[in-house]
């Protein structure tokens, strides 16, 4: 229900915002002192209506108000309109014990009101009204709601990109399996082909065939690093008691392994702690794509150089491995975690573009993040966080 009333002046205007809510008597202390100590307290707004014109109201009444000229002869009608009225004279008769409702005083105030039928020892009918401010509810409330729809939306997208990342994730491992047999034929047909009729070839067939290796090799290479995140994606992650300087000092020897004739040098950092809980096969894919990462993009005018670096906060723990190479710049630092993005043409340096995503797949799965700092020509930092669980 809504309505707009007059009380004393035209420009004083109000208008109920909720329809009246009927409900049981208060229970309250009974007696007169009681009464006169809560009309008297100004911390509560009291008024009392009375069938016919005479109504009576204490200061807080008149302060919630503003009530300046508003004479306590005047008509409960200035004051309540419409159903409310209704319900009023239906508190007055004994039909209903009170109501509750709200009112918009002005253009920024809310203002609740509690009706209670009062007993009276004279034929006069009497009702007893209670009013606070709940402005600052209804803003709350209001902003409350939202929020809640703002949320509600990044929920919703969320969502899709949790999807989206599924399906993509699907791929790749399907991809990883079913291209493995048609690149397996391609590559021996390709080398039948050399065995058998090489003499025949001329410098352009043979030309044909070094394209075609190539391309085999780099499709076996893509696979092979699908076939890795599709594992990450997988496999579940256990937890347990795992050593960092173990497995950086492990790492490095399987890097030595796969890029032998590549000079340079792990520092590891005093400040290790003996464990973490981790997943030890996953820590050392991410430890082993970083330390890949970082000699793949080194610098050729000196020896690369890893420095491995690790501080405590109350929640995790932070690693960073520091190189020296040709670095990265700024506005590439979210892309380069992303599947499949390459920052340089695959013919100047090899690679599918996976090995980041891999890394940033692993630490979330442990509940961590990894980001990037860098300067092009000194070179980047990767910091991950494992949480201290």
């Amino acid at each position: 229900t809504s309505f707009v009333c007059q009380i004393g002046h035209k420009h004083n205007l109000m208008t109920l915002s909720k329809d009246p809510v009927l409900f049981a008597p208060l229970t309250t202390p009974s007696g007169e002192a009681f009464f006169w100590a809560l009309w008297k307290s100004g911390a509560q707004a009291v008024a009392v209506l009375s069938e016919g014109k005479k109504w009576e109201f204490n200061d807080a009444f008149r302060r919630l108000f503003r009530l300046s000229d508003l004479s306590s002869n005047e008509s409960a009608a200035a004051f309540f309109q419409g159903e409310n009225i209704e319900m009023l004279d239906k508190v007055w008769r004994g039909s209903i014990n009170g109501f509750e409702t709200e009112m918009k005083v002005g253009s920024d105030r809310i203002i609740r009101i509690q009706v209670v039928a009062v007993a009276s020892p004279t034929p006069v009918n009497q009702a007893l009204l209670l009013a606070s401010d709940v402005t600052d509810s209804h803003i709350f409330q209001e902003e409350l709601l939202d929020r809640l729809a703002e949320l509600e939306g990044k929920n919703n997208e969320l969502k899709k990109n949790i999807e989206a990342a599924q399906q993509l994730e699907n791929f790749a491992w399907v991809a990883s399996h079913d291209l493995k047999e048609p690149v397996r034929n391609i590559s021996s047909f390709a080398h039948l082909l050399e065995k058998r009729y090489a003499e025949q070839l001329d410098e352009q067939g043979r030309e044909f065939l070094g394209f075609i290796r190539q391309s085999v090799g780099a499709m076996n290479a893509l696979i092979e690093d699908l076939t890795a995140f599709g594992q990450v994606t997988s496999n579940e992650t256990v937890i347990e008691p795992v050593s960092p300087s173990d497995i950086f000092l492990n790492q490095k020897k399987q890097v030595d392994k796969h890029l032998t004739g590549v000079d340079w040098a792990l520092e590891l950092s005093a400040e290790l702690p003996e464990t973490i809980l981790a997943d030890r096969q996953k820590l050392g894919q991410l430890v082993y794509n970083l330390f890949h990462n970082a000699l793949k993009f080194r610098s050729l005018s000196h020896s690369a150089h890893i420095s491995v670096g690790y501080k405590s906060t109350f929640k995790d723990h932070i690693f960073s491995i520091k190189d020296n190479g040709i670095g990265i710049s700024p506005e590439f630092f979210d892309r380069i975690f992303q599947l499949f993005k390459r920052l340089h043409p695959r013919q100047v340096y090899a690679g599918s573009g996976i090995g980041l995503a891999i890394c940033k797949k692993i630490v979330e799965q442990h509940r961590g993040r990894i980001w990037v700092e860098s300067e092009p020509g000194v070179g980047s930092t990767f910091y991950f966080s494992i949480p201290q669980i």
